[in-house]
């Protein structure tokens, strides 16, 4: 009976305990969008390197839903989305050199895409009061699935000299990975229901990818002719600033 009177009491203090908790810290939903810079081999230009991305600067989204656990930690519901475009330059002259003797550009089709990733996430967020009830620091990390879609990078030549059409191009347009991802925000409270944040964030994930190189003879009914068949594996990384707003789901 005693350890049952003790069950019952501990059941109560935990249920008023979180219940107050809640009642300080509702749910809390955001949107935030801004800048994405590549880092390292993701955005390299090197033309001798099978793993660079000739990324370069581009636009990144997040929607989060935060549940709180305790008016300081949370447990955080995420869709990030970025994108890059490639350099168009650099793409051409590593296409280029890929193809080596069989370039040239008397009749050329050229084209380069974006970098694009999406990843539906889950992690947990830590916040402490620089002013309390108005200005907040918080900190982040998440992780989940990566998923990226391989930029176009293709190069089509007719080389009537010798009777033929050579093709460079990516193949494998998806790719899917584990990501880590992890911010630095400012918080400022403008009423009750909304809140102004700034926000740093790092993100890292990989991909993979072929490059296939080949040509086909005018008039030909045999398979293509492979020049080469290139393995990619790429390092997804970039740091992004944006900014965004949080608004709060306030208890009846």
């Amino acid at each position: 009976m005693n350890k049952l009177k003790f069950l019952i009491l501990l059941i109560l203090l935990l249920t008023g305990t979180l219940a107050q908790s809640f009642a300080q810290s509702p749910i809390k939903f955001s949107i935030a969008m801004g800048s994405t810079l590549p880092l390292g081999q993701f955005k390299s230009y090197n033309n001798t390197n099978y793993d660079a991305g000739f990324a370069q600067q581009g636009f990144t989204l997040t929607f989060d839903g935060d549940y709180y656990l305790h008016n300081r930690f949370a447990l955080t519901g995420r869709f990030h989305f970025g994108s890059a475009p490639i350099n168009k330059s650099e793409g051409y002259n590593w296409t280029k050199s890929v193809l080596g003797e069989y370039f040239n550009d008397d009749s050329l089709i050229y084209s380069s895409g974006f970098w694009q990733w999406s990843a539906p996430l889950v992690g947990a967020k830590y916040n402490y009061p620089i002013i309390i009830n108005k200005f907040y620091i918080e900190a982040g990390v998440y992780s989940g699935l990566n998923i990226s879609t391989i930029p176009t990078l293709y190069m089509e030549i007719t080389d009537s000299e010798n009777k033929r059409t050579i093709f460079s191009q990516n193949l494998s347009k998806t790719n899917y990975s584990v990501p880590i991802m992890t911010d630095l925000a400012l918080r400022l409270e403008i009423n009750k229901n909304i809140q102004f944040k700034i926000q740093a964030s790092y993100y890292r994930s990989a991909s993979k990818h072929k490059h296939v190189s080949y040509y086909v003879n005018e008039n030909s009914t045999s398979l293509n002719e492979e020049i080469n068949n290139i393995d990619h594996n790429i390092k997804i990384e970039a740091l992004s600033f944006s900014a965004g707003l949080i608004y709060t789901l306030t208890n009846p």
